[in-house]
């Protein structure tokens, strides 16, 4: 009960503010390109005059320009696993790629983590698997096999690096 009397309350004092705010919306206008633009109001004179007759200040428009966002760079590579490697064991990105990884292990089950990135995937031999990510944080990352295949598998490892 006391959750809604304070849904209640929040949704009043919404609705309060939204009735009491002064001034008229308008949709802006458009330049001959179809642009947006933004009415702009240019200042009062420095002296401090009115203008003369009493005419309103003047008012012009000008095109908004949306920033563009980057384009989402794509890293795609080509790994292959074997006891006791990941070839390449090295690969460096820069931040915000997206990364695809096509994984082919050539002999035993094998698997490909890499924990800060979410990935954990298993391999099969003979088989290719993508693995896709986004190489959102700076810094070192380790990845490395996830599947026992052998006495070397403890030291089956690789490094990502993500640059900013």
């Amino acid at each position: 009960m006391k959750y809604f009397n304070w849904v209640l309350i929040v949704f009043a004092v919404a609705l309060l503010v939204g009735c009491t705010q002064t001034g008229t919306t308008e949709a802006p206008a458009s330049s001959a390109d179809g642009t947006p633009s933004t009415p702009v109001t240019t200042p009062a004179p420095a002296n401090g005059e009115e203008p003369a007759n009493g005419e309103e200040p003047a008012t012009t428009t000008e095109p908004v320009t949306e920033p563009e966002e980057p384009m989402e760079e794509v890293v795609e590579l080509n790994m292959v696993v074997r006891q006791w490697e990941f070839q390449p064991n090295l690969i460096e990105v820069k931040r915000g790629q997206r990364v695809i990884l096509h994984i082919t292990s050539v002999d035993v089950a094998h698997g490909f983590s890499l924990p800060d990135f979410g990935v954990n995937q298993r391999l099969e031999p003979g088989r290719t698997v993508t693995v896709e990510f986004t190489a959102s944080w700076p810094g070192r990352y380790n990845y490395f096999c996830n599947v026992f295949c052998g006495a070397g598998h403890g030291g089956m490892r690789g490094t990502l690096i993500v640059n900013e």
